[in-house]
């Protein structure tokens, strides 16, 4: 029986008559004592495996909950991204509107000054007309000196004098400037729209890359978010097998059965 002593528990075991072998080859009077060590030590083993896995899952929550901090930090960071994105999409559309709104204030000044310009040269050409005695068929012209109650001089209604082509070639210059200044300044003002409208161009370009670099920016971190998350995962699954593996394969059960069968 496992409670009974053994055979003997010494060399100078009192139950053992004088003619009793008190020594043998090979026997082990301290195997049990040394069982008993031997599971000491192994349980004490597991209790500090035990204890260092416990204190790795407990490692792997606090890092599982910093881990989802810093996913919700990403995500305030996209949506105040997205927020600033569309507040500065609403300003340049405001900057675009009042630019819009500029610009045709400005065509409307032209044209209307323009359009003055044009009824100012009319009505100066009209008085022109009128001061002008050939031009207005002045009969005092064509005053014969000879005869001038009864004869007129045909030839007359088409000859100037040499002070009256002076006044015509001046006033035909400075019609001729008066026209380049115009123009000058019409082309200056277009110059000025079509510069007005390739810059609002550029800009618009500008900001339409800065809009895909920033759509890039931000696919590349996400796509670089579901690449840990699915690593973490990975890991995560890799750790929860080993532990499922260590609790079913070494239990308290596991070290309690060692020294219970004598096979």
């Amino acid at each position: 029986m496992r409670a009974s002593l053994p055979a003997r528990l010494g060399d100078d075991d009192p139950r053992c008559g004088a003619s009793g072998l008190q020594k043998f080859s090979g026997e082990d009077l301290r195997a049990g004592e040394r069982r008993k060590a031997q599971l000491a030590q192994a349980a004490a083993w597991h209790e500090a495996q035990a204890a260092e896995k416990a204190a790795a899952r407990r490692r792997a929550r606090e890092e599982d909950v910093a881990h989802g901090e810093l996913i919700k930090a990403q995500e305030a960071y996209q949506r105040d991204a997205a927020a600033a994105h569309a507040s500065r999409i609403r300003e340049r559309d405001r900057d675009y509107a009042a630019d819009n709104a500029t610009l045709a204030e400005k065509r409307a000044a032209a044209k209307a000054e323009e359009a003055a310009l044009a009824a100012a040269a009319a009505a100066a050409e009209a008085e022109a007309v009128a001061a002008d005695p050939w031009l207005a068929e002045d009969p005092s012209l064509a005053v014969s000196a000879a005869a001038p109650e009864t004869r007129v001089r045909p030839d007359h209604w088409k000859g100037h004098s040499e002070a009256q082509r002076v006044a015509i070639h001046r006033a035909r210059d400075a019609q001729l400037e008066e026209r380049r200044a115009t123009e000058a300044m019409r082309a200056a003002e277009e110059a000025a729209i079509a510069n007005a409208a390739e810059g609002v161009r550029k800009t618009l370009e500008m900001r339409a890359e800065q809009v895909e670099a920033f759509k890039l920016e931000q696919r590349m971190a996400v796509r670089a978010t579901v690449d840990a998350q699915r690593a973490r995962k990975a890991a995560l699954d890799a750790t929860a097998r080993s532990d499922r593996f260590a609790r079913d394969t070494f239990g308290p059960e596991y070290f309690a059965q060692f020294g219970t069968s004598a096979r």
